[in-house]
């Protein structure tokens, strides 16, 4: 029995749950909800997916929680994983943060992005590996903000360090591999939970329904 999803697998996964996420139905679903419940809303969708892949949910959330140790050295795919996790993180700012400080939270967004985009233009002869990096840098900075409106409130000089950043990103580097099996993990325990209530029926797919009715 295998032990971890092949690339193309994990490929195809986060294609599919973007998707998903994109849907109105998906949006209308969220509205008023708990993080909590924003939490247990992207875990069904998740189960969903590996269900309509024939993938077997419990390998499915533990090959995410190995994504970082088996994937270190695929800087492409890392670069595509990390902004699965950044969409997945967005999600829930969007729903409990005010819009006020969501909207602060997309001004720093986009000042990120440009500083990024602007550093490859000025780049010569940056080949592939090191533009993924960037994108890399550039993804787990916009995580590691997630949830804290406090980060919005400052002016941002902290990032406009280059070498500063690139220093913390080095002694780091552990450290989000352990979020990334504790972001895997947490899934899973919603699920182990879920199972435990007797609950078959996708909360997701129960509130689609619900939102979809005219």
């Amino acid at each position: 029995m295998p032990t971890m999803l092949e690339k193309e697998q994990l490929l195809a996964f986060f294609e599919k749950a973007s998707s998903k996420y994109n849907e109105c139905s998906f949006a209308r679903c969220l509205e008023g909800k708990t993080p909590e419940e924003v939490e247990e809303i992207i875990s069904n969708v998740q189960k969903e997916v590996f269900s309509e892949m024939n993938i077997d949910e419990e390998l499915g959330f533990e090959s995410l929680g190995q994504i970082s140790e088996a994937f270190e050295d695929d800087y492409s795919f890392m670069r595509r994983f990390y902004k699965f996790v950044m969409e997945e993180a967005d999600i829930g700012d969007k729903v409990v943060m005010s819009s006020e400080e969501y909207s602060k939270k997309c001004e720093r967004v986009e000042q990120f992005t440009k500083a990024t985009e602007n550093k490859i233009a000025a780049s010569t002869n940056l080949d592939s590996k090191e533009e993924d990096t960037l994108y890399i840098d550039l993804y787990r900075m916009i995580i590691a903000i997630a949830g804290d409106s406090e980060e919005y409130e400052s002016d941002g000089n902290e990032h406009e360090n280059e070498d500063e950043h690139d220093h913390e990103h080095d002694h780091d580097h552990d450290h989000d591999h352990e979020h990334d099996h504790e972001h895997a993990h947490e899934h899973k325990c919603k699920h182990e939970q879920q199972h435990e209530k007797d609950c078959d029926t996708c909360a997701c797919r129960k509130c689609s329904k619900t939102c979809d009715e005219p």
